[in-house]
């Protein structure tokens, strides 16, 4: 008797089918024909984490790569790996939450051209608020005073002591809270301040003193950006693993400063000594400071504080302060000092009313 197989070729989704695949059993041969599938994985990663492992393949830097591997069907299946960088994070709590750092501090203009309103922004809830937010153009950029600073438009030094509602130049130097909800950036009252903590459980109405949360900055909408509390300021400090080895004291372009290092942190090859207290010690040229930027360091510098429209500490006797988002009490807020040439960064509170620079996060 002869026995007359039929084989039925289907094609899905303009898939081409694989050869017949034989399997020989008590009962005879049968058959089984195989849809070679495509597919694709994408994943995230930081550069502390390549080479990347996967499916049992190993990717040993960032890219598109095409591999064969066998299906649920046991057929072939082609898939497409997207192995992207990661933002570099910073761990600031005991869970595990990680952070992205802004790319600068932060800066306001309040008018282009001396007119209020020529410039403007929108804010949570879709409304616009006169001026705009900027980061900095470099990480060791800061304000200062009409003498002591980084920052220009044109060939005019920027200075946060002639900050007002028409000063055509950028600021950096923010009462606490002064987001523009309730407290313009450029108040220069030293009873005009949030008496709130704006961290991300405190209440929408609070949280909106928060610069990030509320406005848009450059074209990030608002709520991109967020203050670090006092907790998380302290934990990313003094509480991640190996938080020894990633922070130094240092100059970087000529500006004292804070250098934080990622959690995946690979050393480019630019030696930094072990100390948080003489930033002399860690004086980079433009070329380390690149080489270390590129994999993810973090420079804060130091920018003075102002009082009214009088800026201190800048020049010979530069200090430093990053607001945290956290209240203390009796007109008092939490900041990052950065002390003078032999002393320790630490975190403590003094008036929320004066002027201070802000250096924003986003979450991962």
């Amino acid at each position: 008797m002869r026995t007359i197989i039929y084989v039925i070729l289907f094609v899905m989704c303009a898939t081409i089918l694989n050869a017949q695949q034989p399997t020989v059993s008590a009962t005879g041969i049968t058959f089984k024909y195989c849809i070679a599938t495509e597919g694709t994985f994408e994943a995230s990663v930081e550069v502390g984490e390549l080479p990347y492992h996967k499916d049992g393949f190993t990717f040993p830097a960032f890219g598109t790569y095409t591999r064969t591997i066998t299906n649920a069907r046991g057929c072939d299946s082609i898939v497409t790996y997207t192995i992207s960088k990661a933002p570099y994070g910073f761990t600031i709590n005991s869970s595990g939450a990680k952070v992205a750092f802004s790319p600068g501090n932060l800066q306001y203009r309040a008018t282009s051209n001396g007119t209020a309103g020529d410039l403007t922004h929108v804010v949570r809830g879709g409304s616009t608020k006169n001026g705009e937010f900027r980061f900095a153009e470099h990480q060791w950029d800061f304000v200062g005073d009409n003498s002591y600073g980084t920052v220009y438009i044109g060939n005019t030094k920027c200075s946060n002591s002639q900050t007002s509602s028409t000063y055509k130049g950028w600021i950096d130097l923010f009462a606490f809270g002064s987001s523009g909800y309730q407290i313009n950036p450029y108040s220069t009252s030293s009873s005009t301040y949030a008496e709130v903590s704006f961290g991300p459980t405190a209440s929408e109405n609070n949280r909106k003193y928060d610069w990030g949360y509320y406005n848009t900055i450059g074209n990030d909408a608002p709520g991109t950006w967020r203050s670090l509390t006092k907790e998380e300021w302290e934990y990313l400090f003094s509480s991640r693993a190996n938080y020894s080895t990633r922070r130094y004291a240092a100059i970087v372009h000529g500006v004292e400063g804070l250098i934080l290092l990622p959690d995946a942190w690979i050393n480019p090859g630019v030696s930094l000594s072990q100390t948080i207290r003489y930033y002399s010690n860690n004086t980079l040229t433009d070329a380390q400071w690149t080489s270390m930027e590129e994999n993810g360091a973090i420079f804060i510098p130091k920018g003075g504080y102002r009082s009214g429209t009088s800026v201190n500490e800048v020049g010979s006797n530069l200090q430093g302060y990053i607001w945290t988002s956290t209240y203390n009490s009796s007109g008092t807020a939490w900041r990052l000092y950065m002390n003078t040439s032999n002393s320790d960064i630490t975190i403590s509170s003094n008036s929320a009313g004066s002027g201070r620079c802000v250096r924003l996060v986003k979450d991962l």
